[in-house]
């Protein structure tokens, strides 16, 4: 005979558990990311007759083939390098040991990015009003913009459940 799970056994439960910890919702915002780059962010649509669909990567590469090198250099950083980093950064500390060397190591770095985590949405803000702002133009929101402002905020959540045990520990940070 067969036991039956106890409730706390149940692969359910244990799935439910590991999504809500830090290490499961950053493999969701990493999920969310990919979508949330490539995906639509805006529609644009300029004198009622032509629309324009613009994603995050679509935005960057059309920056870059503009020239304008800077600005798609900054867009680029702050809204895929960075995020993206955060989240394989905050992944090797959730699946290390607390008190190993890579976590010890990395919960510093993962301090430091965790600061500019809400830039990349502030961007990304920008350039939806800069454009609803343009007399000439309107802009709609896509599922990309929704997708990437998830996989933001998931990680923001993440990252600080994973820094909290540390500042308790060391309050000076």
């Amino acid at each position: 005979m067969t036991a039956k799970p106890t409730p706390s056994r149940s692969p359910a439960l244990r799935a439910a558990r590991f999504l809500a910890s830090p290490a499961g919702m950053l493999l969701i915002a990493l999920g969310l990311l990919v979508p949330g780059v490539f995906l639509p962010l805006v529609t644009v649509e300029k004198l009622l007759i032509f629309t324009d669909q613009i994603s995050l990567y679509g935005g960057i590469m059309d920056l870059y083939s503009s020239q304008e090198y800077f600005l798609a250099t900054v867009l680029l950083a702050f809204s895929m390098v960075f995020p993206l980093a955060k989240i394989l950064v905050g992944l090797t500390v959730a699946f290390s040991r607390r008190g190993t060397a890579p976590s010890a190591r990395l919960l510093p770095v993962l301090s430091w990015l965790g600061k500019w985590s809400m830039l990349d949405v502030f961007i990304v803000g920008l350039l939806v009003l800069s454009i609803k702002s343009n007399l000439l133009a309107d802009a709609g929101t896509e599922p990309g913009l929704y997708f990437f402002t998830a996989s933001i905020i998931l990680s923001l959540v993440a990252t600080q459940r994973l820094l909290k045990p540390s500042r308790a520990a060391n309050p000076s940070r």
